[in-house]
C-alpha cells in the first residue's frame, strides 16, 4: 500500500484539479498552467463548475462528470468548501488528495475542525491527503511540477518541504547546480500524512537513495527517530530545521500551528540517528551533491584513505576498520596516486 500511495502522489495516470481558472493569480489555474506546460504525462481534468473549458481543455462541472477513475486530487478552493470537496473525493475513490488550500491553523479554528473530520473520515475510507496549505507537488516521471525553474532530469534524490516557498527555492536551486531532485513535495500542515509517513515511503522506495526535508514541527516524534535510525543505514538522510530560535519558532507557530520542539531535542535527534543536519538551503544543495558520491555501489566494503595529515589518517583509518572496512594492498593504487598528485601539483 506504502508503494501505491508513493505512485499516486507522484506518478498519477490520471489528475483532477478542483477550483482549476484562467486566471494565473489563483493556485488552480497557476496548478492546471504548470501541468501544461511542464507536459503532464496523464490525463488531465479541470474541475469548476462555473466554466465549460479552461485553457483549451473541456472543463468538469464535478467528478461526478469524469467517467474515469482519478487517481489524485489537487484542491484550490476555497477553505469553506474544502470538506465537502473532500467527502466527494473519497466518495469517488480517490486515493490522494492534496489540498491547496490555506486558511486552516492560520486563522478559523471552527473550518479546521471541520477539515479534520472529514479528513479523518475519508481516511477511514481509504482516500488518503497532503496539506493543507501547500503548493503542490514535483516529479520527473511524470512530467509534472509546481514551478517551471526545477530539475529535469531523472534522479535519485527526494525532497518533502513543509514550506510552499522553500520547495520552489529549493528545486530551483537544484536546477540551477545541476543537483537531480526526482520527487519532490510541499506537505504544508500535515493533517494527515506527516513526516514519518513520507520518510518510511521514500525509505523503501527503489529510486530514491538521497532523502531531504525541511521540517518546522512533525507529529509522531517518536516514530519519526525509529524510522531516521532505521533509514540512515541505508540511505543518506538530510534535514533543514526550521524554528531553532524563539523568534523563529513563534513563526512556526503562526505559519502552521504546530510547535516546532526544543532545538536541543532536535539537535539530539540528529546526533542519535545519524541525520545530515543543514543549516541553510544552500548547504541543503551542496550535501545532496556530497551524499550522491556516498551512494554508489560498492561491491566489496573495501576502502582506501587519503589525505595530508598522519594523524587524520591514523584516526580515518581507525574508525573505518571498526565499521567493518578493509584496506587494500597499496601497491596496487600507487601509479594511479601518483598520476593524481601530478595533476594537483
Amino acid at each position: 500500500m506504502e508503494r501505491e500511495i508513493l505512485e499516486y502522489i507522484f506518478n498519477p495516470r490520471s489528475l483532477a484539479i478542483i477550483g482549476a481558472s484562467n486566471d494565473l493569480g489563483k493556485m488552480g489555474g497557476r496548478t492546471l498552467n504548470l501541468a501544461l506546460s511542464n507536459g503532464y504525462k496523464g490525463n488531465l481534468y479541470p474541475v469548476n463548475p462555473t466554466r465549460d473549458s479552461i485553457m483549451g481543455l473541456k472543463c468538469y462541472r464535478s467528478l461526478d462528470d469524469i467517467h474515469e477513475k482519478i487517481e489524485k486530487v489537487i484542491v484550490a478552493v476555497s477553505a469553506k468548501n474544502v470538506p465537502s470537496t473532500l467527502e466527494q473525493c473519497a466518495s469517488m475513490g480517490v486515493k490522494v488528495v492534496q489540498i491547496l488550500t490555506s486558511g486552516f491553523e492560520e486563522e478559523n479554528s471552527n473550518v479546521r475542525q471541520q477539515l479534520l473530520e472529514s479528513i479523518r473520515s475519508v481516511v477511514a475510507s481509504g482516500t488518503r491527503v497532503i496539506g493543507p496549505n501547500c503548493v503542490g507537488s514535483h516529479s520527473v516521471e511524470t512530467g509534472f511540477s509546481l514551478t517551471q525553474s526545477s530539475p529535469q532530469k531523472p534522479g535519485n534524490i527526494a525532497l518533502i518541504s513543509q514550506s510552499g516557498g522553500l520547495t520552489i527555492d529549493i528545486l530551483s536551486k537544484a536546477k540551477a547546480n545541476e543537483v537531480p531532485i526526482s520527487k519532490g513535495l510541499s506537505v504544508g500542515n500535515c493533517f494527515d500524512l506527516d513526516h514519518p509517513d513520507f520518510l518510511e515511503m521514500l525509505a523503501n522506495d527503489p529510486s530514491i537513495d538521497i532523502i531531504s526535508f525541511y521540517i518546522e514541527s512533525v507529529g509522531k516524534g517518536r516514530r519519526f527517530f525509529d524510522l531516521l535510525k532505521e533509514t540512515t543505514v541505508k540511505k543518506p538522510v538530510i534535514i533543514l530545521k526550521g524554528g531553532r530560535g524563539r523568534k523563529g519558532a513563534a513563526a512556526v507557530a503562526s505559519h502552521t500551528g504546530r510547535m516546532t520542539g526544543e532545538w536541543d531535542i532536535w539537535r539530539g535527534l540528529f546526533k542519535q540517528t545519524g541525520v545530515m543536519a543543514v543549516n541553510s538551503t544552500e548547504q541543503m544543495i551542496d550535501n545532496m551533491l556530497g551524499a550522491r558520491y556516498l551512494t554508489h555501489k560498492v561491491a566489496k566494503k573495501s576502502i582506501l584513505v587519503l589525505g595530508n595529515s598522519g594523524g587524520a589518517g591514523v584516526i580515518t583509518s581507525d574508525a573505518l576498520e571498526q565499521m567493518g572496512w578493509r584496506f587494500p594492498d597499496i601497491a596496487s593504487y600507487s601509479s594511479e596516486i601518483s598520476n593524481a598528485y601530478k595533476l594537483q601539483v
